[in-house]
């Protein structure tokens, strides 16, 4: 999962890293891919209510905003 997030950082911020930028790429990645998952859950499976979706989203926005955050740091260290 962290080539992946790297990999599209890579393709999208070219100069300027800085954490921020990448907690906003990770942040977008995560919202579209376990936010909706967590969604497809809720309207398939009876393991979660809504406040459970939501929770699980949030956390992952979090998770993944911090690790593409801490790639866009890398990303700072190796670039120059």
């Amino acid at each position: 999962m962290s080539f992946i997030l790297s990999t599209i950082y890579g393709k999208f911020k070219k100069e300027n890293h800085n954490f921020i930028g990448g907690f906003e790429i990770g942040a977008w990645v995560a919202t579209f891919f376990f936010l909706g998952t967590s969604i497809l859950h809720n309207s398939t499976l009876n393991h979660f209510d809504m406040i459970g979706v939501i929770l699980s989203g949030v956390v992952a926005v979090i998770m993944v905003g911090i690790v593409a955050g801490l790639i866009a740091l890398v990303y700072k260290v190796t670039s120059k």
